[in-house]
């Protein structure tokens, strides 16, 4: 969802919990295999990870309803901006919010959120959002619950500690979420320290590839 509800809004109106190891069950072969096909395109690189409440300390507030009206949480209203832009974030009391759409609740923002069912949220089609595997992209060019294959990306060790981080990636990325840009894609760190070192691992490019061969 990242950004197109925020301009649906505009248009009408004026180090964390770890989740269950994610695979990509790419080929283990000790080192980036090489690709099979023709390259699917090269895309500018964007990153966005879960925003926390802790980390937003703004005086003024805004309102997280649900889609019956009913009060979530009154946080920072920075981070409900940011909430809304990324499609989720973590509250300080633990539980993490997702953006389910627009409304007009008095007491609102014009967002309406639901608590989610999975340690960082979800994208697209409740798709659950998993660090260094999921990336968002704009739909005319990477549908949703594609798989594609990264070769640079490929033998490169994640920021972090297990199960989260710090294992070799195979190079296998899923399009698990929207994204507003054709020629880029916006891949999902989790947490914004993970953002900041990869961003710097990592080209601002990334050539992909169908994962056929590469990725189960």
């Amino acid at each position: 969802m990242r950004r197109l509800l925020v301009a649906l809004a505009i248009a009408g109106c004026a180090e964390g919990i770890p989740p269950q190891s994610a695979t990509g069950g790419g080929t283990d072969n000790g080192s980036p295999a090489p690709p099979t096909s023709g390259p699917i395109g090269t895309f500018g690189v964007n990153y966005y990870y879960l925003p926390y409440q802790s980390d937003y300390n703004a005086a003024s507030k805004s309102t997280m309803t649900d889609s019956s009206c009913s009060s979530l949480a009154v946080v920072p209203v920075n981070f409900y901006l940011d909430v809304v832009d990324t499609g989720a974030g973590r509250l300080t009391d633990g539980r993490v919010l997702t953006l389910v759409g627009v409304c007009t609740c008095q007491q609102g923002s014009g967002f309406c959120f639901a608590v989610a069912q999975t340690p960082w949220g979800t994208g697209a089609e409740n798709r659950p959002l998993s660090p260094f595997r999921s990336i968002a992209a704009n739909g005319g060019t990477l549908a949703v619950g594609t798989r594609v294959y990264a070769p640079s990306l490929a033998g490169k060790v994640m920021p972090g500690d297990p199960p989260v981080g710090g294992f070799v990636h195979d190079g296998c990325l899923v399009v698990d979420d929207h994204g507003a840009d054709r020629t880029h894609i916006d891949l999902f760190t989790g947490l914004r320290s993970y953002e900041q070192s990869l961003s710097n691992l990592l080209a601002s490019n990334l050539q992909l590839y169908p994962a056929a061969g590469h990725c189960q």
